[in-house]
C-alpha cells in the first residue's frame, strides 16, 4: 500500500468537488482516481475521522448516475447487482466500488439502460492510488481562481440527504468526521461576559480557525446592539441540553419536540421565538451579522485585516473570503473574494482599513494554520487596525437626520425629522409627523408616512404600523434577518 497523506486526501477531494460532473473521458478518470484514493484511505486508522463512507461509496453513485443520464464517450459502466459491484472503464482502466447506495432516480436508470457487462480485470488499484492519481493529474489539483464547485448543477444531490451528509452540511469538503458529533457536552461553559474585553491575540487565533460546521455549541455576539446568540447542535441524545440552553434567554420561547430536531444540524431562537435549524446556505450570512464569538470568557472578533486576507488568500488559493460591508446588503449581489479580487480593492477604501474580512474555508485548509507563520508586520497592522459593527448610525445635519452606512453611504439623506433604527428596520418620522418603516437590509421603505406610531412584537413576529384605533401589519419577521 502506497503512503497516502493528507495533502492527497484534500487533492482528491478538490478534484471531486470541481471536476463533477463530468463530460470528458480523461475526467471522468481524474474523478475516478480520486474516488479510488479516497477509498483507500478511508480504511487507514489515522484517516478514518477525515474521511467517510458515505462521501466515497455516495459519489460513486453520483457519477454512475451522471454518466448514465449524461454519457461521456469512451467511458462505460456496469452494476453487478448479484454482488452489489460497480464497474467504471475509462482510458482502459477500470475502477470498482463495492455497496454503492441505491437511489430511487438511480435504480430507475439503471432500468432504462442496457449495460455491457463486465468482469473484475483483478487489479488492485487502492494499492497504488496515488500513483495512479499522479498518473492522471501530473501536477497538484489547484482549483481555478474566481471558480466554484460544480456539484451543487446536480439535480438528484437532493434525494441524497441521508447518504451525502458532506453535501448536505460541509460544502462539498471532504473534511468530515465519522464520529463528528460527541454525545454529550457541557452547555454550561459558555456565558456572556459582563463588561466587553478582548484579547486581541485569541481573536486573531479564533478567526483563523473558526468553523461553523466544525462547533457544537458556541455563542456568537453582535456587538452593535449587545446581543448575544446561542447556537447549539442536536446530536440525537441531548434534547434537555438543547433546551435547556437555548429557552433559558427566555422563557416564553416555543418547546420544539424531539421528534421535530434532525440529528447534526445547529439550532437557534428565531426573532419569532422559535427554535429553527440554521442551513448550511445562511451560516456565512449569521456570521457576518454576529461577527463576535465568546470563548474562554473574552469576546473574540471574527473578521480580520487586509493584510492577512490577502497573504491567506494568496498562500490558499481554494480559500474565499466575504466583507461584512456589502455581504449583508440584498441590493448588492454577493461576492467572494479571491486573491485576484482583493487586489482590486479601492486603495483608500475602509476595506483595507478595518477589519471586515471573514474566510470561508469549505476545504479546511485552515484548520492546522500556524499563526506563528504570518509575518510580524501583518500582526502588527491587525493590532492596530479598526474594529468594524456598526454598520448604520443615524446622522444629524441641523435638525434634520439621516441613515448613513458603513461609514460613507448614505441610505436616507438627512431630510427627516426623527429617525430610530431597531435590529435591521428604521422607523422614520416625515416632516408631515407621520412614521413610516425603512428595511435597512432591502434599502427601501416597507410602508408610507402614514401612522401615528409604530410597534414592534416579537411574539407575533411583526411589525405594526397604528392609525388611529387602527392597526396594520407592515413587516413579518424572517428568522434570517435578526
Amino acid at each position: 500500500m502506497q503512503h497516502i497523506d493528507f495533502g492527497h486526501i484534500l487533492e482528491a477531494g478538490r478534484i471531486v468537488a470541481y471536476l463533477f460532473p463530468p463530460r470528458r473521458e480523461l475526467t471522468v478518470l481524474k474523478l475516478l482516481a480520486a474516488l479510488n484514493l479516497l477509498n483507500a484511505a478511508v480504511k487507514q486508522e489515522r484517516f478514518s475521522k477525515i474521511v467517510t463512507y458515505d462521501y466515497v461509496k455516495g459519489m460513486a453513485a453520483c457519477l454512475l448516475y451522471s454518466l448514465l443520464v449524461w454519457p461521456v464517450r469512451g467511458v462505460s459502466v456496469w452494476h453487478d447487482r448479484e454482488h452489489s459491484i460497480t464497474y467504471f472503464r475509462a482510458k482502459d482502466i477500470q475502477v470498482s466500488f463495492h455497496y454503492i447506495p441505491m437511489f430511487k432516480l438511480l435504480r430507475n436508470e439503471l432500468r432504462r439502460h442496457t449495460l455491457e457487462a463486465q468482469k473484475w480485470d483483478g487489479k488492485r488499484l487502492q494499492e497504488v492510488a496515488v500513483e495512479l492519481l499522479r498518473r492522471v493529474q501530473p501536477r497538484p489539483f489547484v482549483a481555478p481562481p474566481g471558480r466554484s464547485p460544480k456539484l451543487s448543477i446536480l439535480p438528484f444531490v437532493f434525494v441524497l440527504d441521508n447518504v451525502l451528509s458532506l453535501v448536505r452540511s460541509h460544502g462539498h469538503s471532504v473534511l468530515v468526521h465519522s464520529e463528528p458529533y460527541p454525545p454529550t457536552y457541557n452547555l454550561t461553559d459558555i456565558r456572556l461576559p459582563e463588561t466587553f474585553c478582548e484579547d486581541k491575540m485569541l481573536s486573531l487565533r479564533t478567526a483563523l480557525t473558526f468553523n461553523m460546521n466544525n462547533e457544537n455549541i458556541m455563542m456568537l455576539y453582535r456587538r452593535k446592539d449587545r446581543r448575544p446568540m446561542r447556537i447549539v447542535r442536536y446530536t440525537g441524545n441531548n434534547y434537555d441540553e438543547l433546551i435547556f440552553y437555548l429557552l433559558k434567554t427566555n422563557p416564553k420561547i416555543w418547546r420544539r419536540r424531539k421528534m421535530t430536531l434532525e440529528v447534526g444540524r445547529l439550532y437557534c431562537v428565531s426573532p419569532l421565538m422559535r427554535i429553527r435549524a440554521i442551513a448550511p446556505s445562511q451560516q456565512i450570512l449569521v456570521t457576518t451579522r454576529n461577527s463576535y464569538l465568546v470563548k474562554d470568557g473574552r469576546f473574540c472578533n471574527l473578521c480580520l485585516s487586509y493584510p492577512i486576507a490577502c497573504f491567506l488568500a494568496r498562500r490558499y488559493p481554494e480559500l474565499r473570503f466575504v466583507k461584512t460591508l456589502n455581504y449583508n446588503r440584498l441590493k448588492v449581489r454577493r461576492v467572494y473574494y479571491t486573491y485576484r479580487k482583493l487586489m482590486d480593492v479601492p486603495l483608500h477604501s475602509l476595506s483595507r482599513r478595518a477589519k471586515v474580512w471573514i474566510p470561508v474555508d469549505r476545504f479546511g485548509v485552515l484548520g492546522s494554520f500556524d499563526i506563528n507563520s504570518l509575518p510580524h508586520d501583518l500582526i502588527e497592522d491587525y493590532m492596530k487596525a479598526d474594529d468594524f459593527y456598526q454598520e448604520y448610525k443615524v446622522m444629524k445635519v441641523g435638525r434634520l437626520k439621516g441613515i448613513r452606512a458603513y461609514y460613507y453611504h448614505w441610505l436616507l439623506p438627512p431630510l427627516f425629522t426623527d429617525i430610530k433604527i431597531r435590529n435591521y428596520h428604521a422607523k422614520v418620522l416625515g416632516r408631515n409627523h407621520k412614521w413610516a418603516v425603512y428595511s435597512l437590509c432591502a434599502e427601501c421603505f416597507v410602508s408610507r408616512f402614514m401612522y401615528d406610531s409604530i410597534r414592534y412584537s416579537f411574539r407575533s413576529g411583526c411589525v405594526y404600523g397604528i392609525r388611529g384605533e387602527k392597526k396594520e401589519i407592515l413587516v413579518r419577521f424572517n428568522y434570517n434577518e435578526y
